[in-house]
């Protein structure tokens, strides 16, 4: 959010340091002032290529952080309802608890 004293200084502190600019160099100031224009283009068109690719990424996220959730609410789910299998598989038992090595009937 944008407070609206600090539009005010920032408009301020870049009028300032035009003036700085101007009075120091005009010739060197004209030539940076020039690539404005350019650099807004360049950015235009790196933000107009990169915006199908970034809401990609925020839609896979989206899929990956939906199936993470899942996968750690099936954790506790898991260890509610089998407690046996669990502490045989912490054991080293695998997915087979009722191996005899395992201590599990």
């Amino acid at each position: 959010r944008v407070r609206p004293w600090s539009v005010l200084l920032y408009l301020t502190t870049c009028v300032t340091c035009l003036v700085l600019a101007f009075t120091r160099s005009w010739a060197l100031t004209l030539v940076i002032l020039s690539a404005v224009p350019i650099l807004m283009l360049i950015r235009g068109i790196s933000q107009g290529l990169a915006s199908p690719l970034l809401a990609s990424e925020r839609q896979q996220s989206a899929i990956v952080a939906n199936i993470i959730d899942r996968a750690v609410s099936a954790i506790s789910t898991l260890k509610a309802f089998k407690p046996g299998t669990l502490r045989a598989f912490s054991r080293g038992c695998g997915f087979s608890p009722a191996r005899q090595s395992c201590g599990e009937a």
